[in-house]
Parts: structure tokens; sequence; C-alpha cells
């Protein structure tokens, strides 16, 4: 008796302890509680650097630049192509020159798959495959 009654308290208890939600983004919105940032988004233009064009944006004192009034960025695309070629590391030290130039909340676009990983199918009327993952879990989005 006192085994099945600990079979069933400790059943009890594995059930309860699940780290599933149970909502989704269909039923619950959290409001962003911070403040609003007016951000840019750098892109590559040579011959300047992303930490060039933060400069620019969110000024730096150290040489002279008042800057364009920016509080964030969009860091990067964080595509698994550019991943595969230069790895998660390789924006950090942009991003703390970022910080250090006071811009905030930071953003990075995760996404994009590479080639070999990419869904073939056409979901659209376009000339090209969607671009997103195959076999891509249908709960992800949950």
């Amino acid at each position: 008796m006192k085994k099945l009654f600990l079979f069933f308290l400790l059943f009890g208890i594995s059930l309860s302890a699940t780290a599933q939600v149970n909502y989704t983004a269909n039923n619950q919105v959290t409001p962003y509680a911070g403040d609003f940032r007016p951000g840019v988004n750098f892109d590559y233009t040579p011959p300047w650097t992303p930490i060039d064009q933060a400069n620019i944006a969110a000024g730096n004192p150290s040489l002279g630049l008042l800057g364009l009034g920016a509080k964030t960025t969009r860091v990067v695309s964080l595509s698994e192509n550019f991943v595969e070629n230069w790895g998660y590391d390789f924006e950090i030290n942009n991003v703390q020159h970022f910080q250090g130039l006071g811009l905030d909340e930071l953003t990075a676009i995760v996404g994009f798959p590479a080639e070999w990983h990419r869904d073939q199918s056409y979901y659209c009327s376009s000339s090209d495959p969607d671009h997103i993952y195959c076999a891509n879990d249908p709960y992800t989005w949950d």
C-alpha cells in the first residue's frame, strides 16, 4: 500500500513539475514595459564597418561624434549560413562596442536556413522556395 501511495505521489508531482506552459502567442501577448528606443539597422556598406556605423548612429564622444540619436540597433542577421561560416562569437566585439556607446536592448534576426536545411516547397506564388527549415516542427510556433 505504501508503494502504491508513493507511486501516485511521485507520478502526481512529475505531472505538475513539467516545464510546458499552458498558453501560446495566440492567446497571450505580454505587453512590453520598456522604453521606446529609436534604432537603426546596420547593413553591409563598405568601407564603413558596423562599428563605424554605430559611432555615427549613437555618437562616440572619444571621436567627437554627436550621433544621430539611436538608442538600439539590430545587430546582425544570424542566418545559418552566417553562423556556419563565421560562428556565433563573430559579433561579440561589435556588440560590446555598441553597448559601450549606450545602445541597449539589441536585436538579432535568427533564421534563414542554409540551403542544405531549407524546405524546397513553394508555399506562395514565387519563383523561389520559401526560406523556412525543412521538417519544421509545427509546435515551434506555439
